[in-house]
């Protein structure tokens, strides 16, 4: 509780603040959250999974539709490709809303995918094909107007357990932003809604995701060393898709077989053995990941929910009987401990990395 306290505040940071312009909130880079973000705009065949190295890009993540980039605003991030002032076979937004990169950099990916395994759905669409014959900056001013866009976006806000008076941003606060990263026609594009149009990051021969990859790799290397504050998330087909799938034909084999009378019977009491072994081992594995896609997205759910709860008053009260206790000071103490500890953890990973990038 108390290492939660701790990183509260920078979290809210992170999150929670809102804009004058519009009230577009800040949200978590979790791909709970843009699931859900992307299934309530109405997207269908898509989820977004967490990437947790640089090198699951070319190998794990091949048949992503684009990436997510979270990067840390300061003087090393702009990247190093080459703005395109004028794309038009590019769909590509500006940003014109305070603190709605993260839909942004979503939409701005999905507009561009022509993937017959993802459907925009009815939503998405209708505001596509009315903004595809608008320039960069109308195509954001039409965004700032989507009020129901906006209602999805701000759901996933942490509620404050305090009344705060808004302060415009200074120099010293931290800023985060979010940019997409898509490969069409044969090159790769970064869709950064605060530059002046589409990025192109040059050719790739191959998997688009190995020179994304690349990419990545330098544009990491040129923030200062130690910098934490990364997150890096993929679109990538709905697993549960082919979960179900693979499980289907599996049922339809033993079916085939004799060993089941129909599709809809169930195999856990079915033993592995016998002339018919593998394909009940088969059956077996795919019922096993269908069962890992429902409890992961269960997994989702129950964090989202809790994402919309307050649940300051509880750690108050908490805090309360801890200081009453006298339990309190002592807590404290190790908590910063423990927390100081995670950041020297996340600080040597982070130049282990860097000195295996470069052997």
């Amino acid at each position: 509780l108390l290492l939660l306290l701790l990183s509260l505040t920078a979290v809210k940071k992170q999150v929670c603040t809102m804009s004058e312009f519009g009230n577009w909130c800040l949200i978590e880079s979790d791909p709970g959250v843009f699931t859900d973000l992307v299934d309530k705009f109405g997207v269908e065949g898509v989820e977004v999974a967490e990437i947790l190295t640089l090198d699951q890009i070319p190998t794990e993540f091949k048949d992503s539709f684009g990436l997510i980039f979270l990067f840390k605003v300061t003087g090393e991030s702009q990247s190093q490709g080459t703005v395109l002032p004028h794309a038009p076979h590019i769909f590509f937004a500006r940003q014109m809303i305070n603190n709605a990169c993260a839909t942004q950099a979503i939409i701005n990916i999905l507009f561009n995918i022509d993937n017959e395994k993802f459907s925009l759905g009815d939503r998405l669409s209708n505001y596509k094909g009315f903004m595809m014959g608008l320039d960069p900056e109308s195509r954001g001013m039409t965004m700032m107007s989507m009020d129901d866009i906006r209602q999805i976006h701000n759901s996933y806000a942490y509620q404050e357990g305090f009344s705060m008076e808004q302060k415009k941003a200074t120099k010293d606060d931290d800023a985060f932003h979010f940019v997409g990263f898509v490969p069409i026609d044969g090159r790769l594009y970064e869709l950064d809604g605060i530059r002046g149009g589409p990025i192109d990051h040059g050719e790739f021969e191959g998997e688009w995701t190995q020179k994304a990859q690349e990419v990545l790799q330098e544009r990491i290397q040129g923030f200062a060393m130690g910098e934490l504050h990364f997150s890096l998330m993929a679109l990538v087909p709905d697993a549960r898709i082919a979960a179900n799938a693979a499980l289907s034909s599996a049922k339809a084999e033993l079916v085939d077989a004799g060993v089941l009378s129909s599709q809809e019977d169930s195999i856990d009491e079915l033993e592995a053995d016998g002339e018919h072994a593998d394909m009940v081992r088969q059956a077996k594995r795919a019922k096993f990941d269908v069962d890992e896609q429902l409890r992961k997205r269960g997994q989702w759910e129950k964090e989202n929910s809790r994402r919309r709860h307050n649940f300051i008053p509880l750690y108050l009260q908490l805090l309360r009987e801890m200081a009453k206790a006298g339990s309190l000071a002592n807590a404290t103490k190790a908590a910063k401990e423990k927390y100081a500890e995670r950041v020297r953890e996340q600080q040597q990973k982070v130049m282990d990395n860097a000195t295996n990038s470069n052997k």
